[in-house]
Formats: structure tokens, C-alpha cells, sequence
């Protein structure tokens, strides 16, 4: 009797599965994908991507928003917001000309402003005087684009900040989630008073009615007398974010800022945080002076300041309340005596010698207050250098993941063999 020979139409999907999952990077799994069908359906599964315990993070490079307030830094001929690619990344692709608002590049990157980036998503907003700003999140590799609704009977509220918040893995244009924090007036409240809440939205494809649910949620955090928090006319900056935290700085407090407390997924609240003593009595709503940006554990804070010609930077750990550890200290002339460009005149004085232009984990990229001469301080090893990419511009720094897994587009077209029904050809778009 002829023994059967045994193929890979033999090896069970489950099996099947494990080989896949052990498969060593991204483009062996994209190349497996287009092997076949049997093969495609497997990875596109939800039990395939959750076996990946170490889903790769691909680095394409990052966005920046230009601050166009520094007048004598580089200005980008495209618009506000400039994508500075990695080595192996074509910059063309990730272009955001098909943004809405312009039949150009340049046209429409201009109209709106990069506040906030997530995995291979950007929030883009465009501020209206005295109204709730238009809002759309976009895939750049997709070219593709949602238009966010406002918040309804909040027109005229004024935004905070924006930003993504998803708390179930990296998000996608069919399901994500924003926060959203006011600044609101309150009716019939005397002496000013203000108030300030959050709003969620969440966007969810709901397979069942093939349709999309798009909807803002209210999740309380108002800021009331029950929470001992009073606004009184206040202008309100962001000032950064950080673990699960986000700050305001308040023109109205010299000696502290409005926190918003984040740490669980459905309850939000507002508290006044302290600032470190040394930086009491100036001015808390001055967001070039000081940022909150992470610590090195996942729930620290860790705060950057510029004092006279000082960098200063304080660490609060998690649960520690106000109680802020000074961890170092960098004398800013001396640190940049002798770079290249540098001038004597700078960083002397007994006021505000220079001026924080963007912070993140682990930097920070300052100036001179006099003029714009960016240079970064990497907070590790309170390193000082010029020619990193994020000091080409003036402004923040996104930086951009593609999706995972890697999108793929089916080319329907006419089966090249004559047969009936139509050829599938898969490519990475």
C-alpha cells in the first residue's frame, strides 16, 4: 500500500498558528500573508495578533508642529507641520496633502495644527476664535480622514486640550478614543467663577449594523466646591502630560497648577498641585518656563524648569502627593560654552535666560530667551547637543508608529489564468 505524502494542507490552523507567530520580523510575517488565503486569514485573526507577546514597534520617524512664534528658526516651505523620516522610510508616502482645506500640500497643512499623536494616527486640530475647534484624526499611510463632531451645546466652550486616550491597545480610524478638557463659565456663579470638565469621545464599528458609532461622553471631573478647587476668571496652559496625569499651568496661582487626575479608566478629578518651593511666587500659566513630562517609571512625574540660567529638574514618584525630589541641576552657559553659534550674551541676567520649547520623556529643547538658538539636554545624561533631528525646528515632537499588524489592500482585478471569479493580489499600501 503507497504511503500518502503529507503537505501543508495537512497541519491543523492551530498548529499553523504557532509556526506563524515565531516567524522573526515584520516583512517575514507580510510575505506570509501574501502566500495565500489560508494563510492571510490565520494572521488576520485577533487570536494570531495576541499571541505576538511582543508586538513590533516600527520606527518611521515623528511629526513636529512648527511654532511659528520663534521667528528666526528654520520654517518648513510645506506648512506647519513638518515629518522628518527615519533612514529606510520615503517621506512622499506619509505626505499630508489629502488633508481637507486645500487643493495643495501646502494649502492645507497650513489650516491645521498637530496637537497629539498615537501609533499611526494624528489629531489635528483647527482653532476658532471664541469656539470649540474642528477636529479630525488621520492615517497618513491610509491617506484617509475623520472628521470629529463637536461636543453638542459646547460651541462655544473653550478647549483645553485634546488628546488620544485608549486604554485597549493601539488605536485605528475604526476604533479609537479622545479626551476632550474644557474651560466653561458657569450661569449665575458670582465672581467669576469657572468651571472645567472632560469629555470622551469614542469611536467604534459596530459589525452587527455595519455602521459606525461616533459619540461624546461626559465623565464628570467638574470642578466644584465638593472638590475644594475654585477658578476664578483664570486663564488656563496646558503644561504637559505625564503618567496618567495632565497639567495646567493658572495665571491667577504663583504657587501651583490645576491637575487632572487620570489613573482609572472611568473617573476623572481635578486637584491643585504644588509646585517645588523654589519655583513659587513667578508665573505658573508660563508654559515656556517649566513642563511636566514621564518619569522613568511608568507612574512618576517628572518636572523640568528653567531658572535664571538653570535647567532644574524635580521628580515627584507615584503617591507622593506634592512632595517633589530635586534630581539635577545643569548650569545652561557653561554646558553650552563653546558650541558653535553660541554667544556670549546668552543665558546671563537675573531673569528668564532662556525659554523651554518642547519637552518629552527623557529630553528637553530649549533657548535662549533673546533669540532662537535650539539646542536639546538629553535629562540622562544632562548631555547637550545641536544636531539632533527634533532641534532642526521649533515646536513639539509626535513621534510616528505605523500600524500593527501592517495594513493589507486586496487588487481586485481579472483572473490572469482564465478562470472564473477574480485574482486577489495583496501589497503593503
Amino acid at each position: 500500500m503507497a504511503r500518502s505524502t503529507t503537505t501543508l494542507d495537512d497541519i491543523p490552523d492551530t498548529l499553523l498558528k504557532h509556526v506563524l507567530v515565531g516567524l522573526s520580523s515584520p516583512v517575514c510575517i507580510v510575505r506570509a500573508a501574501a502566500t495565500c488565503r489560508r494563510w492571510r486569514r490565520i494572521i488576520a485573526r485577533s487570536d494570531y495578533t495576541r499571541a505576538l507577546r511582543f508586538p513590533p514597534l516600527l520606527d518611521a520617524g515623528h511629526y513636529q508642529a512648527v511654532d511659528l512664534r520663534y521667528a528666526a528658526a528654520p520654517r518648513p516651505c510645506g506648512g506647519k507641520i513638518v515629518y522628518v523620516p527615519s533612514a529606510s522610510v520615503d517621506a512622499r508616502r506619509l505626505a499630508l496633502d489629502f488633508l481637507p482645506g486645500g487643493g495643495s500640500a501646502s494649502r492645507s497643512s497650513w489650516k491645521w495644527e498637530l496637537v497629539d499623536s498615537e501609533g499611526g494616527l494624528l489629531l489635528l486640530a483647527k482653532t476658532r476664535r471664541r469656539r470649540f475647534p474642528e477636529l479630525i484624526v488621520c492615517d497618513p499611510l491610509a491617506r484617509r480622514h475623520v472628521v470629529i463632531p463637536p461636543i453638542p451645546d459646547k460651541k462655544y466652550s473653550h478647549c483645553l486640550a485634546v488628546f488620544f486616550w485608549n486604554w485597549n491597545g493601539g488605536p485605528n480610524l475604526s476604533d479609537f478614543t479622545l479626551r476632550c478638557v474644557l474651560h466653561e463659565g458657569i450661569d449665575g456663579a458670582a465672581g467669576g467663577v469657572t468651571t472645567a470638565r472632560v469629555y470622551d469621545f469614542k469611536r467604534h464599528y459596530w459589525s452587527h449594523h455595519r455602521k459606525y458609532l461616533d459619540r461624546w461622553f461626559a465623565r464628570g471631573g467638574a470642578i466644584d466646591d465638593g472638590d475644594g478647587v475654585h477658578l476664578r476668571g483664570a486663564t488656563l496652559h496646558l503644561t504637559g502630560r505625564a503618567a496618567c496625569w495632565i497639567f495646567f499651568g493658572n495665571d491667577a496661582d504663583a504657587d501651583a497648577v490645576l491637575a487632572l487626575d487620570m489613573r482609572y479608566p472611568s473617573a476623572c478629578k481635578f486637584m491643585l498641585a504644588r509646585v517645588p518651593g523654589s519655583l513659587r511666587g513667578g508665573s505658573c500659566g508660563d508654559r515656556s518656563g517649566f513642563r511636566f513630562i514621564d518619569g522613568d517609571n511608568p507612574d512618576d512625574v517628572r518636572l523640568v524648569s528653567v531658572v535664571g540660567g538653570d535647567l532644574k529638574v524635580f521628580l515627584r514618584r507615584d503617591g507622593s502627593g506634592d512632595a517633589w525630589e530635586p534630581e539635577k541641576n545643569l548650569s545652561l552657559r557653561d554646558a553650552t560654552s563653546g558650541m558653535p553659534g553660541r554667544k556670549e550674551s546668552y543665558f546671563g541676567g537675573a531673569g528668564a535666560a532662556a525659554k523651554i520649547v518642547s519637552a518629552g520623556a527623557g529630553y528637553v529643547v530649549l533657548t535662549p530667551a533673546e533669540e532662537t538658538w535650539l539646542f536639546s539636554v538629553e535629562l540622562a545624561t544632562m548631555e547637550v547637543e545641536r544636531k539632533h533631528s527634533r532641534n532642526r525646528y521649533a515646536g513639539e515632537f509626535f513621534p510616528y508608529h505605523p500600524p500593527w499588524p501592517p495594513t493589507l489592500s486586496a487588487h481586485v482585478s481579472y483572473c490572469k489564468r482564465n478562470r472564473k471569479g477574480l485574482c486577489f493580489q495583496i501589497c503593503v499600501c
